[in-house]
C-alpha cells in the first residue's frame, strides 16, 4: 500500500524537484557555453536569465494547476 500525502506535501515536493532539475540543466548547459567567455555562449547571459525566470515562474505556478 502506498502512503497518502496531502496536496501541500505533493506540491512542495514537486516545487523542489523542478527547481533542482532546472538548476542542474541550466548549470550543465551554461558550463559548456560560458567557460571561455560569454561572447561564445549560445544564449548569452541575458538568455540564461530569461530561461531561469521562466522556469521559476513555471515552478511557482505549476502546483496551482494540479489542485484537485
Amino acid at each position: 500500500m502506498l502512503p497518502q500525502f496531502n496536496a501541500r506535501t505533493k506540491s512542495t515536493a514537486m516545487l523542489f524537484f523542478l527547481a533542482a532539475l532546472s538548476l542542474i540543466v541550466l548549470k550543465g548547459v551554461s558550463y559548456n557555453n560560458l567557460v571561455e567567455s560569454s561572447d561564445s555562449s549560445f544564449f548569452g547571459i541575458q538568455g540564461y536569465g530569461v530561461i531561469l525566470v521562466s522556469l521559476l515562474l513555471f515552478v511557482i505556478t505549476a502546483p496551482l494547476l494540479i489542485q484537485e
